[in-house]
């Protein structure tokens, strides 16, 4: 099936085939190391064998299995058509198989004359990953063809193993409040691991541990809670309140206090710290820096060249590089925001380009990814989350949570309506809030 055909399941399947033929024009591709690994070994005789068929993740019930119909090696290249079958009890979401490298071991003599086994990595070409999409739990995968090209087995040759990962994000739960709904904005992990949610119909914040469970309010908030940031110098809570021109300073003791000793003249939007606690603050259409919440230098309306919507969010990765989406353009700066670049366009619904969106969301992960929400296209393309590597490569999308995908019958992990902000967790945990009350927090996993 060729990689374009995802259109032959409607128009909100994920789409699944060959990644190069899937990307955007102003969209690249960025490299996978991490994941469930696969192992190819090629015999000196040409032979082939794999291991890690059964694919099993922390966060599973059960296991996923990878299947290699028409697995050849002829002429120094490996081929197969990959596919994949979900039985991880869960929707697992923008899955991709990517080879990695190749490794081959050879005997060698040691000064005494005698032999032993050492390895060295070959120089291998590779296709394209191969990008499976979003699997609901029970559903299978198109089979995708995959390569690996110039593999040489020498006289000395004992075996090369062609490493590969399979790598995604899993659905675990969904948290919901006392009240059994969660209309969530602003979320942020803490330093001991607690999930901290500025919940729009309620005015305090709301603690979950790690594994939803709900620990309680804290925080008198004059009005609903809005975006969350968490100071890490200080371990405490800016928080944007609705109608207000002002935002709230939550101490990790509840203790509530008014950010800003006068309101400022616009409606504040997302605020980030970096790693030395100073504040940067979306007011108005300006992303403004406060010291000791004091303003210290107004931003611009414009960054690269685009308008920056009073909207459009942003975020620091480490304390050297500034990433804002404007326009539904994906622009990497310096901290100061005088040095950009486009490194997103936006697109019409191809991966790696940002669907356009009127309350996108953008969040920085530990691991330097970017996560971007968008609205999705009414009638064509449902909400959905892009991730792209710290260079602003394309990694995968989520959202949909399998094959069958639509806007009334919500599959387990899909999203309802457009997700407002994210969090990380220590161990891989992406937390994601909808303005949506039924939707609650959901917990993802990467593997």
């Amino acid at each position: 099936m060729l990689a374009l055909d995802f259109l032959l399941f409607g128009v909100f399947a994920p789409q699944a085939g060959p990644l190069a033929s899937l990307i955007g024009p102003s969209a690249h591709i960025a490299p996978v190391t991490r994941g469930l690994a696969v192992d190819f070994v090629i015999s000196p005789s040409g032979s082939v064998t794999v291991a890690g068929n059964d694919l099993k993740a922390p966060s599973w019930s059960g296991s996923c299995a990878l299947s290699e119909d028409e697995l050849a090696f002829a002429g120094g290249n490996l081929t197969a058509n990959i596919g994949l079958a979900n039985h991880s009890g869960t929707s697992i979401q923008g899955v991709r198989f990517d080879f990695v490298n190749a490794t081959e071991t050879y005997k060698a003599k040691k000064p005494d004359g005698t032999e032993e086994n050492r390895s060295r990595l070959q120089t291998v070409s590779f296709s394209s990953p191969c990008y499976f999409g979003d699997l609901a739990d029970g559903e299978s995968s198109i089979s995708i063809p995959g390569s690996a090209k110039g593999i040489k087995l020498n006289p000395e040759t004992v075996e090369v193993t062609v490493h590969a990962v399979v790598s995604g994000i899993s659905f675990k739960k969904q948290f919901l409040g006392p009240k059994k709904s969660l209309k969530g904005c602003g979320v942020v992990v803490d330093s001991s691991g607690d999930v901290i949610v500025g919940e729009a119909n309620n005015q305090a914040l709301w603690r979950f541990s790690e594994d939803g469970d709900f620990k309680g309010e804290f925080g008198k908030l004059p009005t609903y809670g809005r975006e969350v940031a968490l100071n890490p110098a200080t371990g405490e809570f800016l928080v944007g309140l609705y109608n207000s021109h002002n935002e709230a300073r939550v101490a990790p003791d509840g203790t509530t206090s008014s950010a800003f000793a006068a309101n400022l003249s616009e409606w504040p939007g997302a605020a980030r710290f970096d790693g030395k606690g100073r504040l940067f603050l979306k007011v108005g259409n300006k992303i403004s820096t406060f010291a000791d919440y004091a303003l210290s230098a107004a931003g611009s309306n414009k960054i690269g060249g685009l308008n920056i919507r009073d909207y459009d969010p942003f975020d620091f990765q480490g304390d050297q590089t500034a990433w804002v989406l404007a326009s539904n353009n994906l622009v990497k700066s310096n901290p100061s925001f005088a040095s950009a670049v486009i490194v997103v366009k936006p697109g019409t619904g191809l991966l790696g380009e940002i669907l356009p969106t009127q309350s996108p969301a953008l969040r920085c992960s530990p691991l330097g990814e970017l996560f971007a929400a968008e609205d999705g296209i009414s009638g064509k393309y449902l909400p959905r989350i892009s991730v792209f590597d710290a260079q602003g490569r394309f990694v995968r999308t989520f959202g949909l949570a399998g094959q069958n995908a639509n806007p009334h019958q919500y599959l387990p992990g899909q999203l309802h309506s457009t997700p407002r902000d994210f969090a990380f967790g220590k161990a891989g945990q992406v937390y994601v809030t909808q303005y949506d009350a039924g939707c609650g927090l959901s917990e993802f996993v990467e593997f």
